[in-house]
């Protein structure tokens, strides 16, 4: 993985910003963490830089939210000597002489701005008494936050950025549009209080693509809902640590749970719906599915490769920006079709398949998948029986276990699934085990 920054700015010598490589080559005199992401924090936890930092007395300033991610994934404990959260807004620092040059002690103006990309993303504005340097970092804004920025203003009147450094990720007018924050929270929220108020019995699992980001989400649920997402022990040991910044999590029981993908420890565990065994006279059940467990960690990793650090990051969908281009892939072993984010993506899947024990697809063109859809759409049944002849089945998706109430029932959730045949159809005793049946 390779930074997405050099790192340097120019305007101000010394500073880096996004950027923790070859740390004995930079003569840095203070670091700049705008977002706790892979591509922006290479270098971060070398000992390389740590040395560095000990050595010449360096700062690494970012958000307190940013701060405490790094305490929590740090592997040396000497690195949060050197971490300094800062509020948003102004702040006055005190940049160090380097050593052996002849620059003495400086000091300069740094403004957080938020920069609505993730949890502790910002901006940062470098002010000295002759110009205004402006580093995005990665951001996101709509037209309507804009006049929210009082902090690039001074009287009403923008003020003069005499350099902008700028991600431009998205600059392409293939990106005509992107919702906003607040129009996917509020659909997600009346969804959620759809379903918990049709029964007193419902629960949510919340199943997040990424470690850190969805604090806001969190939040929002807390807000609207009164409802606290439970999350499990590895992450509430770090969010127990800044209550204050997170408001909308706990590690109790509640109807709302953070699930992780391969962690079913942290599943909400709900009552099972099979009152009475044998024959499966009595079954409690409102839809085609008569239980969804998911398959036990060493199900689910049966092909998987021992874990390695290095494709954890090599594996990273952001690395493809190809996104809401999609594309069709076929596994012609299988002849089974699968929608991407785009060809990006079916790359990517392809070069980490051996560590994922997933399914490698050649991109052919869009128009397969979508006959194959409306072939399947075709023959999908509206209504099926109500007799009882259970079906189990796998998700080739995310490898949970379904038992479905009948055949039919198991051929229309392929039918009507988002997934292309998402099921396969398997022997009835994986699900009867999984069951405890």
């Amino acid at each position: 993985m390779k930074s997405s920054f050099h790192g340097k700015i120019v305007e101000i010598p010394g500073i880096y910003a996004d950027n923790f490589e070859n740390a004995e080559h930079q003569n840095a005199r203070a670091y700049f963490l705008s977002h706790y992401h892979t591509d922006h924090i290479q270098g971060l936890h070398s000992r390389e830089l740590l040395d560095v930092l000990i050595r010449n007395n360096v700062i690494i300033y970012s958000t307190e939210l940013t701060a405490a991610i790094i305490d929590d994934d740090k592997n040396d404990d000497r690195i949060m000597q050197c971490v300094r959260g800062l509020k948003m807004g102004p702040n006055l620092i005190t940049l160090p002489s380097i050593p052996g040059y002849n620059t003495p002690e400086f000091c300069l103006t740094v403004t957080l701005i938020p920069a609505g990309h993730c949890a502790g993303s910002t901006m940062f504005l470098f002010s000295t008494e002759t110009m205004n340097i402006l580093f995005t970092g990665d951001f996101r804004i709509n037209n309507n936050d804009l006049p929210k920025y009082k902090l690039l203003h001074h009287n009403d009147e923008p003020i003069k950025i005499n350099t902008l450094y700028v991600d431009t990720t998205f600059l392409n007018t293939k990106y005509d549009y992107f919702p906003k924050r607040s129009e996917s929270v509020a659909k997600m929220l009346y969804e959620m209080k759809k379903w918990l108020n049709s029964d007193e019995t419902n629960a949510i699992a919340l199943h997040t693509s990424a470690k850190y980001g969805y604090e806001f989400v969190f939040n929002e649920i807390y807000k609207n809902l009164d409802v606290k997402v439970s999350v499990g022990a590895e992450r509430w040991r770090f969010y127990s640590t800044i209550p204050h910044l997170v408001p909308g999590v706990t590690n109790e029981e509640t109807k709302i749970h953070l699930c992780r993908k391969y962690l079913t420890n942290q599943i909400l565990p709900l009552k099972n719906p099979l009152q009475s065994v044998q024959g499966y006279t009595k079954i409690k059940i409102k839809t085609d599915e008569i239980w969804k467990p998911t398959m036990d960690e060493e199900w689910v990793n049966r092909f998987r490769q021992p874990y390695n650090p290095a494709w954890m990051d090599y594996c990273d969908p952001y690395h493809c920006n190809d996104y809401h281009k999609l594309a069709c892939g076929l596994n012609r072993k299988t002849m089974r079709f699968k929608w991407f984010q785009s060809a990006c993506h079916v790359i990517l899947n392809n070069k980490c398949a051996k560590y994922r024990g997933s399914l490698k697809y050649d991109v052919i063109e869009t128009k397969y998948c979508m006959q194959y859809v409306k072939h399947l759409r075709s023959r999908c049944e509206l209504e099926c029986p109500d007799n009882l002849d259970p079906v189990c089945g796998i998700s080739g998706f995310d490898n949970h276990v379904v038992l479905f109430r009948n055949d039919c029932a198991f051929e229309r959730a392929n039918c009507r699934s988002g997934l292309l045949e998402e099921y396969e159809k398997v022997d009835i005793k994986v699900c009867s085990y999984y069951l405890n049946i």
